[in-house]
């Protein structure tokens, strides 16, 4: 399958990425059953949040948020970040 979208959502950042990286790590693990994987130099990701200001919602970035980094297992069987 190509061109997929994953999301995760909730309160707190850190569950949200761990959230991801399970799902990734599983969406992986079903390609790789047929002899896939995912594309490492295609894949992004991004975390977004959002906070409800003045009757409408507005994307903030959240300096206390944290670095994450999610891992993906590449065709070589290499985990890549």
């Amino acid at each position: 399958m190509d061109d997929c979208e994953l999301t995760q959502s909730g309160q707190d950042p850190h569950k949200v990425a761990a959230s991801m990286q399970t799902v990734i790590r599983e969406w992986g693990d079903m390609m790789e059953v047929t002899g896939g994987a995912l594309e490492t130099k295609k894949s992004y990701w991004y975390l977004m949040d959002y906070e409800w200001v003045r009757g409408k919602w507005k994307a903030v970035n959240d300096a206390d948020a944290g670095d994450f980094e999610l891992i993906v297992r590449s065709v070589n069987n290499e985990d890549v970040a």
